[in-house]
């Protein structure tokens, strides 16, 4: 299979951002499909969503085709999927209007991309990753063929004051935290907070990233308007090691620093602080660093 990951576009729709890459495309035995990612930013909860997204299947092949569609867990995907990003808690939430489509030989169909929430405060502020197979139907006396499971990235919308506790084992509300109207060269603070919602004692390890911009690979998307930091040294935890006990919770402070005659082109810079517990998967809070005007 062979994945490209281009330069990134961005369209604001219906109150939610939809990252993506430019034709990103995804090929496997006389099928191709795009797109192969995006991130999706700011979902609401609790509504039907029409992702303005095409899920686009090409038939490269000389005979009709029937392509069978269904959403995926990672885990049913794969054993390892992008770092900081957790499983959707059902895959049937994002969804199409069919599980099926046939396709004329060289032709092309499209699915229009639509996902619902239940509307619980808990699932703000995740960060989901889920997956879609797109396979062709075997016909008779044929074995199964191998399909094609593009990935796309579900961050839902930020709230600092839930009153639950965020969703999954490691929870983290805000998801994004702000630190506004930041003068170079002078420290500001930003925080968040760290919910173990497991049944055992964990230590958290908490850093700074910067997510690589290879085009070759996949990684963490930025958020449109802003640019990444220029040091993982902008931003740093009060505290890079954290032990919280089943069910507990706790606030982390960040220092925020930007060089005195650093400037940005757009809206502000934008770090990662990525939390990997001692064990399970790993979390991360967008960290939006906004200049004074």
């Amino acid at each position: 299979m062979k994945k490209l990951f281009k330069k990134r576009a961005w369209i604001l729709a219906l109150g939610f951002l939809l990252v993506m890459a430019v034709s990103p495309v995804s090929y496997a035995g006389g099928i191709r499909v795009s797109p192969v990612a995006f991130c999706l930013q700011n979902a609401d909860i609790g509504k039907e969503l029409d992702l303005g997204v095409d899920l686009i299947i090409t038939n490269n092949t000389s005979e009709e085709q029937v392509f069978m569609i269904r959403s995926l867990k990672p885990s049913q995907a794969k054993r390892k999927w992008l770092k900081g990003y957790s499983e959707i808690p059902d895959a049937s939430w994002f969804y199409f209007p069919e599980d099926k489509i046939k396709i004329e030989p060289n032709g092309e169909g499209k699915l229009r991309m639509h996902l619902k929430i239940p509307d619980e405060e808990k699932y703000l502020n995740q960060h989901w990753m889920v997956y879609v197979e797109v396979t062709p139907e075997a016909k008779k006396g044929q074995m199964f063929k191998i399909g094609i499971k593009p990935n796309y990235m579900i961050e839902t919308k930020v709230n600092a004051d839930v009153k639950e506790r965020s969703y999954g084992i490691l929870g983290l509300a805000p998801s994004t935290s702000k630190a506004q109207n930041i003068i170079p060269g002078r420290r500001k603070k930003a925080s968040f907070k760290i919910y173990n919602n497991d049944n055992i004692a964990h230590t958290y390890t908490i850093s700074s990233y910067i997510p690589k911009s290879s085009s070759a690979k996949q990684d963490i998307r930025g958020t449109p308007g802003y640019e990444w930091v220029k040091n993982a040294n902008w931003v740093k935890p009060a505290k890079r090691k954290i032990k919280l006990n089943a069910g507990g919770t706790k606030t982390v402070r960040l220092n925020v620093l930007v060089p005195k005659y650093a400037r940005c082109g757009d809206e502000g810079w934008e770090s990662i602080v990525m939390i990997e517990p001692d064990e399970g998967l790993s979390g991360f809070v967008r960290v939006l660093i906004e200049p004074k005007k």
